[in-house]
């Protein structure tokens, strides 16, 4: 896996990341974010953004896998559910092998966070299979920030803590997840 580039910046691309001198950025989970708050903006009547964090109990090989399969099936649930499209941006960074972080744009007047959160945990668990050792989706700030054009420095800026990761050591490996659209 290639080694990515990381940026020490206070900004990327003109807007405000969160990085100090222990924390830099990962620079494509940030190009990524770009891509999808952009995307949301254009597309969804009324985007709100969450984050959040997926821990896994115990280190698997197929953890990045899971990741995918269980997005895969949230958005198409989501869709035939409400009609709406659910855009993110996934993170690991390997030194934290067990933990995913999330940037999830979804299209609601209302806040839905905790059935967002809910949804998440039960499908990764279902396919997963183990009860001994759930996943935990836990929230990365207390709601969701509503995204409009007003705003989009302060989501951006909020968007970037997944994509945080300490400046030492350097040649660290990272993965990036983000959805089609």
């Amino acid at each position: 896996m290639p080694k990515r580039r990381l940026t020490y910046a206070q900004e990327f691309k003109n807007h405000p990341i969160a990085t100090d001198s222990q924390t830099a950025c990962d620079a494509a989970t940030l190009a990524s974010i770009d891509t999808l708050l952009k995307n949301s903006l254009r597309k969804a009547d009324c985007p709100r953004l969450l984050l959040f964090d997926i821990h896994f109990p115990i280190i698997r090989q197929d953890v990045n896998e899971l990741f995918r399969s269980a997005q895969a099936d949230f958005c198409k649930s989501q869709l035939r559910q409400d009609g709406s499209k659910t855009r993110y941006v996934g993170f690991k960074d390997i030194s934290n092998p067990n933990t995913i972080r999330v940037a999830t744009v979804y299209d609601s007047r209302k806040i839905q966070d905790q059935k967002i959160l809910h949804a998440t945990e039960q499908i990764l668990n279902r396919k997963i299979g183990d009860e001994l050792s759930p996943v935990i989706v836990e929230p990365m700030s207390q709601d969701s920030l509503m995204l409009d054009k007003s705003n989009y420095d302060d989501c951006y800026y909020h968007a970037s803590k997944i994509a945080r990761v300490a400046v030492r050591p350097f040649d660290r490996q990272r993965v990036l997840f983000s959805s089609k659209g």
